[in-house]
């Protein structure tokens, strides 16, 4: 499993990742790889942890910076991520 940390290049295990590099683009503008991480954390812990109940979560598949957000938060949280259309 991969860790979301700052520390080790967002979610890549090797750490190559540059935190400064675009992670994502939409009509607010840019966020970068460690802005991304810092961003599903705080939503991460916003969850219940899996250990107590692991959950589906529903994501609507569209292209919003806030369902990136929730749905890389719940797979970081250790819940399900149901993607529907």
């Amino acid at each position: 499993m991969f860790v979301l940390d700052r520390r080790m290049g967002a979610a890549d295990p090797g750490g190559t990742v540059d935190l400064a590099a675009p992670a994502l683009l939409d009509d607010a503008g840019i966020v970068s790889h460690g802005d991304l991480a810092d961003l599903v954390a705080h939503a991460s812990a916003q969850l219940p942890p899996s250990s107590t109940a692991r959950m589906v979560v529903h994501v609507p598949l569209v292209a919003e910076r806030a369902v990136v957000v929730g749905y890389l938060a719940a797979l970081l949280a250790g819940h399900v991520a149901l993607v529907t259309a």
